[in-house]
């Protein structure tokens, strides 16, 4: 048996435990909060008169400001990082979205057997790839998002190279003060209090996210193997896919908590 039939099958089981772990944390969530006692209390404003904010306003402060008031500040090093790790995760997930729009798009994930659907999601812009083959039937975008996903890639390593090498010096935390007080008190904390749990999760997961864009910039500048590149590339994130649900990574789209916040700004009861 060759790997990509190996690959294939483990497809099928990432995709089922994805699946599962997602009806099940959903359900779980809206279970809870249909039958979650409530009691009618009286709405509670802040001391101060706060402002009225709009829902996008609201969004900005609670998912942009926090970040800027703080991280930006506070570790400029571990809030780049962390921008720039999104920014090519976000953008690696992208192009299997769009190879499975182009699927659909074109029929053929109805035609094609699951090894040649990994080669489209996961191998679209390898050399040895179907020239017939563009992202939403688009050669000119297909070249343009390959350029795209290429930068986000140089950037992913670097922001993941960084954030391990902050880790291992301990320099995940406040290292720079982030206000007159602090600076003058010389506050300065270099550790990040974090759960043992959280703390492996988010290294094996950076590990993971590691791989997977640096297997295809390996491949991209002829160091690694396209094949090699496409196996190591393909079944890190066909992992990643498995454990979404599982782990940390299901706040990223499970976002109450902001919700929350977002929901009692533009109430007015909190600031």
């Amino acid at each position: 048996m060759e790997f990509i039939d190996f690959m294939a099958g483990y497809a099928i089981l990432a995709v089922v435990l994805f699946s599962v772990g997602i009806i099940y944390k959903f359900g779980k969530t809206f279970w809870h909060r249909a039958t979650m006692r409530r009691e009618i209390t009286p709405k509670t404003y802040t001391i101060h008169p706060v402002k009225q904010r709009s829902v996008l306003e609201a969004l900005y402060m609670v998912n942009v400001s926090t970040f800027t008031k703080f991280w930006a500040k506070a570790n400029m090093p571990t809030f780049m990082s962390h921008l720039l790790y999104h920014v090519a995760i976000g953008t690696a997930i992208l192009s299997y979205t769009l190879s499975g729009i182009t699927l659909l798009m074109t029929g053929k994930i109805w035609t094609l057997s699951i090894q040649s659907m990994l080669l489209y999601v996961f191998d679209w812009f390898s050399m040895f790839h179907n020239e017939n083959f563009a992202l939403l039937n688009s050669a000119i975008f297909t070249e343009l998002f390959i350029t795209l996903f290429m930068i986000a890639v140089v950037l992913g390593i670097l922001a993941e190279l960084t954030t391990l090498i902050l880790s291992a010096l301990k320099k995940r935390g406040m290292i720079s003060p982030i206000d007159e007080p602090t600076r003058m008190a010389n506050i300065r904390t270099n550790g990040l209090p974090r759960s043992t749990k959280g703390g492996y999760q988010r290294k094996i997961i950076g590990l993971m996210v590691l791989a997977i864009v640096g297997s295809l910039f390996l491949q991209f500048m002829n160091v690694l193997d396209e094949h090699i590149a496409f196996y190591i590339h393909g079944t890190a994130a066909l992992t990643f896919i498995a454990i979404f649900p599982y782990t940390m990574l299901f706040h990223e789209i499970a976002r109450w908590r902001m919700l929350t916040g977002v929901k009692r700004m533009v109430n007015r009861t909190t600031a």
